[in-house]
């Protein structure tokens, strides 16, 4: 059972990251550049070259892939530390679920 298990875990991962990288290199491949259509037909070639390095546009694909991997690693474990926190805080008293929500 636990075999069963762990491949259907591996499995899943394995699905995950495929699908991941399908839609990064789908958006990749997008004519035209998300700046400008952000900004409009107006945006000076400023305005454009800001907001594309404001928002990592400018880095080499390889840069903005890792980046990604790394923001949703960090978002999985910052979900799952509220997760425990909410689960400690409900087993504690209703005063304590209370100061949980009012947290960022």
């Amino acid at each position: 059972m636990t075999g069963f298990l762990l491949r259907r875990l591996g499995s899943f991962a394995a699905t995950l990251v495929a699908a991941s990288l399908i839609v990064f290199a789908v958006l990749e491949l997008l004519p035209g550049r998300p700046a400008e259509v952000m900004l409009g037909d107006t945006a000076t070639p400023e305005a454009i070259a800001a907001l594309e390095a404001r928002l990592g546009l400018d880095r080499p694909v390889s840069t903005k892939l890792r980046c990604r991997a790394e923001t949703s690693a960090s978002s999985a474990r910052s979900s799952w530390l509220r997760r425990r926190r909410w689960r400690q805080s409900r087993s504690n008293s209703p005063m304590g679920r209370i100061a949980f929500m009012a947290k960022p």
